[in-house]
């Protein structure tokens, strides 16, 4: 049986999968995440630009958790698949 953390990481990051793939269609979600857009090609690939936060409880925010959970899986979030997730977990 899977400890909680890993259910609850794998259903975030099925729902940022799901998403960023439009099937899950809320352009006001969209909105909240904070795209990497950068101009030099450097060694950070992170897809998601986190900010700062001065407390736990902006840190722990829905959006955070779920663009941290996106950089620290080494997927590219737009040409996977849900089985490619299950996989990260150990779900398969």
């Amino acid at each position: 049986m899977t400890s909680l953390k890993t259910r609850r990481n794998y259903l975030n990051l099925n729902f940022l999968f799901k998403l960023l793939n439009y099937e899950i269609d809320c352009k006001s979600l969209l909105e909240n995440l904070n795209f990497n857009t950068n101009p030099k090609n450097t060694r950070n690939n992170n897809l998601f630009f986190l900010r700062n936060t001065k407390t736990n409880y902006s840190l722990n925010s829905p959006a955070n958790m779920i663009m941290s959970l996106g950089n620290l899986a080494n997927l590219d979030l737009f040409h996977c698949s849900n089985n490619d997730i299950k996989q990260i977990y150990g779900l398969i």
